[in-house]
């Protein structure tokens, strides 16, 4: 390679000169001004001595001057050194130093200063200007003073500031300045975005410029200097080499090399060296990318040839890239290339190559490189051997035998070459000689040997003797004629002629004589049949009978595997016989050899051990037939923990005893069990590696395709190929059977084809003979009449070379069929690969070209750096022929095209089932070793398995069976002894095994773990499924007042309710409001390190009241408790008069049974309600069922207020839920203001309604507004754009409101008219609601027509008018009814209505009061502000929250409509509407009469009660779950007998469900279900048996592994009970074990991971005995039964199953006690007669009936065949049981409903006791207020006796006027 020093060729610049530094020839310094190159190489001394050289005499200068120069010293100073040549400013002038120097130590005289040197110095300049140095932004400069800039000295003729940036430059004052001096200023070397200016001096590459136009540089290397060429002159035009630090990976030196680099930026002028020349680059630009990248740009005139070189590229390739200068060896010539080429051969291609050296290169024997079968390509000048001749290669060839092509070899030596005896089926070449029956012959051509047509004795009888010619004639008698023959003869001498030759027999035949002559036998000589034994010899010519066996079983195997193919064909065997071997470990059995010892005991294999005396002797070796010594192998030192036997596909082991394998425990890991360091005695053949096929279990096939078409898409990375079918010529060895129809094809090659695969028949392409016409004529087939025509046939049978097919038994008759021919590629195969195999694309067998080049240049892929190079590419997607995959993408991003590929460059290995290596009756005796041992991870395919059977392992310490990395066997009778474990499955390993034992030993069965190379599926968990979720209705007995929701759901815009199991009529129930920031449900938690979920100590306790009023209730009489015990307790009305009333115990008197109670809402005397707006009963009676329980408190969201500015003038605001956005209008003007907050307001300037605003909707999907005098109703979709409808006149119009069933109704209010005015809203062509064309008059009935209030809920419009006089429809507007709400005492006036929370409030003007209703019918009055002051209220809702506002400043909220809260004393608001703001309750405000209104944030309180079990709280059930929370409530459970704090947690959410809109409460309702349908979901922990996951893949199995994130639990997939969607998104519900508990159950969305590829150990008839007594030693059998158990050999059942990190052991199983087990289900202890059921559940499914055959019901034997839930027992029968649910509610039906009978021996009810003929009264005699009341209207049917008749007798006759009545 030339080389080239560039870095000699200019000086090194070293800087200012230093003492002390090392200095080599060239080095360039400055001194004093001076440059100096160095002479000599030295280390610095004293200047002036090295340049004068006087340390060496005669003296040698180490420097010379290389030029003289001058250095700025700035100003004169004091005690300084100068030196020649040193400038220096002294004043205003200018001094040059003219002898070196120290100046004056003082400067303070006219005498001192430089004036006292100045003989040492020259005046060189004189100025009255003062020099300032560089010019300086924000500078004063004054007249006359001097600065440099840019190269230049200017001098300022006018006093002025320098311009404020470096960008404006001098040039902003250009004007006052002169310029004294020019010259160039130096920039280094040129940079992007700079700013350069005229006469700046940079380098670009190897070249100076010298800018003539200021500007700022590119702002990229990749456009460089040339994008401003024009604004820059060359100064000097000069090369630069290019060169690139290299680092090595592994040595870390750095290189430099100065090669062409692709990607790279390069300059004019800049050299790189390519090849073996350097080139000078034309023109700057981006180098090309890929190989051949520079050619590209070679072509495209961007390089020249600089300096031509040679390199020597070593022997030429046809994928190199060759350039001029480059010299190879090709063949025994040396070429040196002229041009730039590629593939070109430099003999054929003389104008591109040029002979350097002519030579030769010995090759050795002609095609004898690379083995017999092999042709090698030669070169001019190669020399070969053939047939004892020399031949030189005169022109390339492959395959060209050199005798018969002179064209192409010159015969150099004309030879011979002696070839032994003359054999059969032999190559022999011209001049060959050999010798037969005693002569010698010479070969006269080429042949291939036949004993029939060219054996040399017959050969040359024949006249034209054409192959042989005799060269010494032998003896006539002489008939031996290979090595080893005998003369035979009989009745004559030896010298007969006819005597006879005997050929030598093979090794192991025996000479033997039987009637006739002697011949040689093989006495037991079978085919693939090898023997072993003690006396034998390893030998590669013995082995094959008991005569000549192998000695060793290694040499054995070895022998075999060296030619399976002929050895051992499709099976083979190698006995061994008795004895006990010592082998070199480890032994690879073959594929398809079954190694058979003698018999079990008798047989013995054991590890060769130095120490024991053990010597293996090598294979017996022969020179020129002489047997040598045989040599003895060195045997490992750690042959005894060594494997013993590798095994593979179709291996056999049978019938002996392994032995001898030894180690130690190590562990334990942790999981609590250890691994043995010894070896496995049978295990898995690792081979060269995982991929090593050949080892795998399994036939592997290899296919190979050559593609016709491709595609290939560089961004995406996806390429397809075309694969065309595969067609093959039948041959010699065709057969076919016509009684059976099976037909072999014999091919010339190996086929790849596989069983299973179909081929067609080209038709009428095979031609046979046959024996009906003896044979006479030809047949084609198939034809039309046969049934292979025109039909795939599936292979059934293969050998590399043949396939078998069935076409048909031959309809003719069974005559015999001889194969004829067949035309060419008669047999068609196509391929059959699938998605989801995977293929590789051999090195550089794909040719392409791209459109970056014009496809100008093939390239050849898959390069070294494709990334799927030598890789495994997975088949996405197979249509036809054509293949699809993704190789990587390319960051050539142009158009590519498919060529052409090389001969099968696609290949797919066909992985065929293949057969487990069979173990039996073996027996494996070691310590601290494995037994049977299958890794998986040794093989990345096949089968990975071992099958076994009686086979028996006592291996103290060890592992019997091991399973690992999906390995897998059947054992079938596998005995384990002391193992430390008898059978492992880790890693993903699995066993069957049924009939087996494991004894004694630490462990029994254990699995471990799962395979990690699973991709397992990932999926979340999903909560979120179900619908918010009614525990309960709370009814009065007949009507619905309330649901209790166990979760209110989340997300929720649209629900309904559906009920079920209900006997009721007429409920009517809807969703019209969903709260935001509400709670969604209260979870009961587990406390830290405890399992007391919901507290201790809780109580609930129900009965009926003997009365009480508005503010207490007075107890049953048999209630116990203490005042201590209740204060604090809710109490709750749940059935009878007051049912739905609540409140909290304030005070108890235990003697009167009165309990004080206080309102939750007010904490005030009172009972709240659970149905907002129920007026409370004023006096409870005995019929009032009350239940007392722990109160829950929930604290109420925060209200705030704010100011906003608004219009004056606006009456009324309005609010659209549908839009979220407020708007009003000032009356009178054309401006509507419309905002989605409050705060910000946008006009909207209606210049066609200028109107006297008056009303605005509170409600519906548009803004609507009426105005006074108007007849236009103004509405909007959005806010944006407005629209109106034609009223029915122009009127006094006051109100306006949509809502009715759809909420698609308007109404329209006006003062001083008694009817309202109707229309529906539509949807219009743009897809807007538009009320429809005409309006609907309906006349009210109402006799007041001030109206001043108008709304729509629970089914009913209102309006209401100043005096209280109401117009009520149900029908939705089509009809009226008259009503009246409480009268107002003047002066108050009726002012506004609202609907909301189920409740109707309206309020009033001049008045400290509200009104309120549950029905709209019957009203009743709440306190406001009590009796302090009447305001003027108005009133909005949102929520579940009213909001009353006064003119006057008061603001009250409530939930309920009677209990009111005070929030604000300023608001002074006149109009109120009530919506949502960034999802929190909000109400805007406005007051008519000024400009700032109020933002009012809030929300409703929750209310939940708690059911309480066992002393424990069990379920929180929510009533109302309030509105406005930003973050959780604090919830508080009060009971004064709690000593267990319960733990849970709040979740507050949006779209959550309230109680719904009652349009009918129903009649006759006990009870219900109520079901929850809708757009949102409830969320609930899922605790039990059952989970649900989402964003599966595949359906998982059953007993997959399920762990959730965060969580070291593994959970089992019992089954999948339902499954949703498709992939990636299937939802799947499953049964789960073990169930789930509250602490462990997963939350909404935590990850799930299943794999289903766990280990597992699955045992059938199972044994376990004694586990846990350890190892030999430790059990010392039988010691253990003599003696008994110690500590050290206790049984541990516990240790019989292990199952560690998702391992399985599916097992049934008997111990040593007799005890059976089916896993850990079902348990049979025999000697406790205990059976055990332990399960999670139990799945009845399909179970027609279950007999409980030991359990009598009314005498009888009982059969059940169902559970119900109904609770009317209409069934009647006796095989239905019902659950608690149906029970309890059949009792309530029967004792709440009547018509039923009721049979006790003693009923309580409050006071009363009914007892046989006893009524009696528990408050005692002579207390009246406790004696019983018998009503007037009470008839008692029957004669009276006893002294009921006496008191009527006497009372009969009395009247009023009687004394008695005093």
């Amino acid at each position: 390679m030339a080389e080239f020093k560039l870095s000699r060729i200019r000086f090194n610049w070293k800087g200012e000169w230093a003492g002390g530094s090392d200095y080599i020839v060239d080095d360039m310094i400055q001194y004093q001004g001076f440059t100096y190159v160095a002479l000599k190489t030295h280390t610095a001394g004293t200047f002036y001595n090295d340049v004068a050289g006087t340390d060496v005499t005669p003296a040698e200068p180490k420097w010379t001057k290389q030029s003289e120069g001058k250095v700025w010293k700035n100003v004169w100073a004091v005690s300084t050194h100068y030196s020649i040549g040193n400038l220096v400013k002294y004043g205003a002038s200018i001094y040059e130093c003219t002898e070196s120097h120290t100046s004056a130590a003082t400067f303070v005289s006219g005498s001192d200063g430089l004036v006292a040197d100045i003989g040492k110095w020259t005046l060189v300049a004189v100025s009255s200007a003062d020099w300032k140095y560089n010019w300086t932004i924000n500078t004063l400069y004054r007249t006359n003073d001097l600065v440099r800039y840019n190269g230049k000295v200017y001098k300022a003729v006018n006093q002025h500031v320098s311009a404020a940036t470096t960008l404006l430059g001098l040039e902003a004052n250009q004007g006052d300045w002169t310029v004294l001096s020019d010259s160039d200023t130096w920039r280094a070397t040129w940079s992007i975005g700079t700013r350069y200016r005229v006469n700046d001096i940079v380098k670009y590459g190897g070249i100076v410029y010298q800018c003539v136009q200021g500007h700022t540089s590119a702002d990229s290397i990749a456009l460089g200097l040339e994008e401003d060429q024009a604004k820059w002159a060359v100064q000097l035009d000069g090369i630069e080499y290019v060169s690139k630090v290299y680092t090595d990976p592994e040595s870390l030196e750095e290189t430099i090399e100065g090669i062409w680099q692709a990607d790279y930026r390069y300059k004019k002028n800049d050299i790189v060296k390519r090849g073996a020349n350097l080139m000078k680059c034309l023109v700057g630009h981006t180098s090309t990318t890929g190989a051949s990248g520079f050619n590209t740009d070679y072509a495209g005139s961007k390089w020249s040839l600089y300096l031509p070189g040679s390199e020597y590229e070593n022997v030429w390739g046809d994928n190199v890239y060759y350039q001029p200068g480059d010299t190879v060896l090709y063949g025994g010539y040396i070429y040196k290339a002229v041009t730039f080429n590629v593939g070109l051969k430099p003999s054929q291609y003389g104008t591109d190559w040029n002979v350097s050296f002519e030579g030769y290169k010995f090759r050795g024997d002609w095609n004898g490189e690379g083995g017999d079968s092999s042709f090698v390509d030669y070169k001019t000048g190669d020399l070969v051997r053939l047939s004892g001749n020399l031949y030189m290669a005169i022109q390339d060839s492959t395959n060209l035998q050199p005798d018969a092509w002179p064209a192409y070899w010159e015969l150099v030596i004309d030879g011979r070459q002696w070839r032994d005896y003359w054999e059969d089926n032999i190559e022999y070449f011209k001049g060959d000689i050999v010798n037969w029956e005693g002569s010698s012959y010479t070969c006269l051509q080429y042949h291939r040997s036949s004993e029939s047509a060219s054996r040399p004795d017959l050969d040359v009888e024949q006249p034209d003797q054409n192959y042989w010619k005799v060269a010494i004639l032998g003896t006539l008698t002489n008939k031996l004629a290979r090595k080893g023959d005998l003369k035979t003869f009989q009745d004559q001498d030896s010298t007969a002629i006819d005597t006879l030759r005997l050929p030598i027999g093979a090794t192991g035949q025996t000479l033997r004589s039987t009637s006739g002559m002697p011949a040689w036998d093989t006495l037991d000589l079978q085919d693939n049949l090898y023997y072993v034994s003690l006396n034998g010899v390893d030998d590669a010519t013995q082995g094959g009978s008991l005569n000549s066996p192998f000695r060793t079983i290694r040499f054995a195997m070895s022998y075999l595997l060296a030619d399976e193919p002929n050895r051992v064909g499709e099976h083979a065997t190698v006995r061994c016989m008795a004895g006990e071997f010592a082998e070199i470990l480890p032994i690879s059995i073959p594929s398809k050899v079954a190694l058979v010892g003698a018999e079990l005991r008798t047989t013995t294999i054991r590890p060769a051990m130095t120490d024991q005396g053990d010597v293996v002797l090598g294979e017996k070796t022969y020179i020129h037939g002489v047997p040598q010594p045989q040599e003895a192998l060195i045997i490992p030192s750690a042959n005894n923990i060594s494997n013993m036997f590798y095994v593979r596909n179709g291996c056999g082991l049978r019938n002996c005893t392994l032995k001898g394998l030894t180690g130690v425990l190590v562990g334990p890991n942790d999981y609590g069990t250890s691994r043995p360091t010894g070896g496995a005695f049978v295990s898995l053949d690792p081979g060269t590696g995982p991929d090593d096929t050949s080892v795998w279990i399994a036939n592997v096939n290899n296919m190979q395709y050559t593609p016709t078409a491709g595609t290939y898409a560089p961004a995406t990375g996806v390429m397809t190929l075309t694969l065309p079918t595969a067609q093959y010529t039948p041959t010699t060895g065709t057969t076919y059977d016509p009684a059976t129809g099976q037909m072999t094809l014999a091919f010339d090659a190996v086929h790849g084809l596989a069983v299973g695969e179909e081929i067609s028949f080209a038709n009428n392409s095979l031609t046979f003979k046959c024996a009906k016409d003896n044979y006479a004529t030809d047949h084609t087939y198939p034809r039309v009449t046969d049934p292979a025509y025109g039909e795939k046939r599936k292979i059934v049978a293969r050998t590399d070379k043949t396939i078998t097919v069935n076409v048909g038994v031959n309809p003719d008759g069974i005559y015999d069929h001889r194969f004829v021919s067949s035309t060419a590629n008669s047999i068609t195969w196509a391929h059959n690969i699938k998605i989801g195999n995977t293929i590789t694309i051999d090195a550089n067998s794909l040719a392409w070209t791209c459109a970056s080049d014009g496809n100008a240049t093939q390239l050849l892929h898959p390069r070294s750096t494709d990334p799927y190079y030598n890789k495994n590419i997975l088949i996405t997607n197979v249509s036809g022929n054509v293949i699809t995959m993704n190789v990587g993408i390319s960051s050539e991003l142009s158009a590519h095209t498919f060529v052409s590929a090389t001969a099968g460059a696609v290949n797919l290995k066909r992985i065929a089932g293949g057969r487990s290596t069979y173990v039996q009756g073996v027996t494996t005796i070691g310590d601290n070793c494995v037994g049977l041992k299958i890794d998986g991870a040794l093989h990345n395919g096949g089968n990975r398995s071992i099958v076994a059977n009686d086979f028996t392992q006592v291996l103290s310490d060890g592992i019997g069976y091991w399973a690992t990395n999906r390995g897998r066997s059947e054992l079938v009778s596998v005995f384990t002894y002391y193992a430390h474990i008898g059978y492992l499955a880790e890693a993903g390993g699995i066993l069957r095994a049924t009939n087996g034992n494991n004894s004694y030993g630490t462990f029994g069965s254990v699995s471990e773990g799962f395979d990690s190379t699973e991709t397992p599926q990932n999926a979340t968990v999903n909560n979120q499924s179900g619908e918010a979720t009614v525990d309960e209705v709370w009814s009065t007995g007949t009507s619905i007042l309330a649901l209790a929701y166990k979760n209110t759901g989340q997300t929720y815009t649209q629900a309904t309710a559906s009920t079920t199991q209900a006997s009721g009529v007429g409920l009517d129930m809807q969703f019209d409001e969903f709260r935001q920031g509400a709670i969604s449900k209260i979870d009961l938690q587990l406390p830290d390190d405890s399992t007391n979920v919901g507290g201790r100590g809780f109580k609930s306790f129900g009965n009926s009241a003997q009365g009480g009023d508005l503010s207490s209730i007075i107890l049953a009489a048999s209630e116990v408790r203490t005042k201590a015990q209740l204060v604090g307790m809710r109490i709750v009305i749940t059935e009878g008069i007051g049912a739905g009333q609540y409140g909290w115990i304030q005070n108890y008197n235990p003697a009167t049974f009165t309990a004080t109670v206080y309102t939750e809402s007010t904490n005030s005397p009172g009972w709240d309600n659970i149905v907002p707006g129920k007026l409370n009963v004023t006096a409870l009676t005995a019929t009032t069922v009350y239940f007392y329980e722990p109160r829950v408190s929930v604290t109420s969201p925060t209200f705030s207020k704010s100011n906003n500015s608004v219009q004056t003038g606006a009456l009324d605001m309005g609010y659209s839920p549908s839009i979220g956005m407020w708007y009003y209008a000032p009356s009178g003007t054309n401006d509507f203001y419309v905002s989605t907050d409050g705060a910000v307001w946008t006009l909207r300037d209606l210049p066609d309604y200028s109107l006297s605003w008056s009303g605005f909707a509170k409600n519906g999907p548009v803004i609507a507004a009426v105005a006074d005098g108007s007849n236009k109703l103004v509405y909007s979709n959005d806010g944006i754009n407005f629209d109106h409808s034609t009223l029915p006149a122009s009127t006094t119009w006051k109100h306006v409101e949509v809502g009715g069933p759809n909420n698609d109704t308007i109404m329209a209010l006006a003062t001083g008219s008694a009817n309202i005015y109707k229309n529906t809203l539509e949807t219009g062509g743009d897809s807007t609601q538009v009320p429809s064309g005409s309006w609907t008059t309906v006349a009210t009935g109402g006799s007041a027509t001030t109206w001043v209030g108008l709304a729509y809920g629970a089914g009913k419009w209102i309006a209401i008018a100043e005096d209280g006089t109401t117009v009520i429809s149900t029908n939705n507007g089509v009809s009226w009814t008259t009503g009246a709400a409480v009268t107002p005492a003047a002066p108050e006036v009726y002012s506004d209505l609202v609907f909301g929370n189920n409740c109707w409030i309206a309020t009033m003007a001049q008045s400290d009061r509200v009104i309120y209703s549950d029905t709209g019918t019957a009203w009743s009055d709440a306190q406001l502000v009590g009796d302090s002051g009447r305001e003027n209220w108005k009133i909005g809702y949102t929520q579940g929250t009213f909001l009353a506002v006064s003119s006057t400043g008061t603001t009250v909220s409530s939930d309920n409509g009677y209990g009111w809260t005070v929030r604000e004393a300023t608001g002074n608001l006149t109009a109120i509407a009530g919506g949502l703001r960034n999802n929190l309750p909000t109400w805007v405000g406005l007051s008519n009469a000024g400009s700032v209104g109020n933002i009012i944030t809030g929300g409703a309180t929750a209310f939940a009660r708690v059911e309480v079990k066992d002393g424990k709280l069990n379920q929180f059930n929510i009533y109302n779950p309030g509105s406005g929370y930003i973050t959780p409530p604090t919830v508080t459970v009060t009971d004064p007998e709690e000593y267990g704090e319960p733990y849970y947690i709040v979740d507050i959410n949006n779209g959550v469900l309230p109680q719904p809109t009652f349009v009918n409460r129903g009649t006759g309702y006990q009870s219900a279900i109520v079901t929850i349908a809708g757009n949102g979901f409830g969320e609930e922990l899922q605790i039990g048996n059952t989970m649900k996951i989402s964003g599966l893949s595949l359906i998982p199995g059953p007993g997959a592994n399920v762990r959730f994130t965060g969580s070291d639990v593994i959970y089992r997939l019992v089954k999948v009970t339902q499954s949703t969607g498709v992939a990636p998104n299937i939802e799947i519900t499953f049964q789960i074990s073990p169930v789930l508990g509250r602490a462990l159950a997963p939350i909404h969305g935590t990850g799930v991971t299943i794999r289903e590829r766990y280990s597992s150990c699955r045992l059938t008839g199972h044994d376990f005995l004694d586990i846990g007594t350890g190892n030999f030693a430790n059990t010392n059998y039988p010691g253990l039964y003599v003696f008994g158990q110690s500590a050290s050999n206790e049984t541990r059942q516990a240790n019989e199953v292990v199952e560690s990190n998702g391992g399985r052991v599916f097992y049934t199983s008997t111990d040593q006690d007799g005890n059976y087990r089916v896993g850990e289900l079902f348990r049979v202890s025999q000697a406790q007669g205990g059976v055990t059921l332990s399960a999670d559940f139990f799945d009845l499914e399909g179970l027609d009936e279950l007999r409980l055959g030991g359990i009598r019901v009314g005498g009888t034997q009982a059969v059940i065949r169902e559970f119900s839930t109904d609770n009317t027992f209409v069934a009647n029968s006796d095989n239905i049981i019902p659950t608690q649910r149906a029970l309890k509610l059949y009792i309530e039906n029967r004792f709440n409903g009547g018509g039923s009978n009721l049979f006790t021996n003693k009923l309580t009810a409050g006071q009363l006791v009914f007892e046989d003929t006893t009524w009696s009264n528990t408050a005692g005699v002579n207390i009246p207020d406790s004696q019983a009341s018998v009503l007037v209207d009470m008839t008692i049917n029957g004669p009276l006796g006893g002294g009921l008749a006496a008191m009527n007798m006497f009372m009969s006759g009395r009247t009023e006027r009687d004394d008695f009545n005093g």
